[in-house]
């Protein structure tokens, strides 16, 4: 299910994009998680939701396996 917009905090931690596709980017707010948008940020969808981790300092996308 797609949300409308992750919680920012106001700050971003880190941003990423996929290789090849405009739209398709991967987000780390302050507030945790990872979210990404394939649409160019019209809607969100939360990756990490379920994990114990707090909070995500870095993200990259593999150029072997982008999705």
């Amino acid at each position: 299910m797609a949300l409308d917009r992750p919680y920012r905090g106001g700050r971003v931690l880190a941003v990423t994009g996929v290789p090849g596709d405009s739209k398709n980017l991967l987000f780390c707010g302050v507030a945790g998680g990872v979210w990404r948008t394939t649409n160019t940020g019209l809607s969100w969808t939360p990756l990490f939701d379920k994990q114990a981790a707090a909070s995500i300092g870095a993200i990259a996308v593999a150029d072997s396996n982008p999705t």
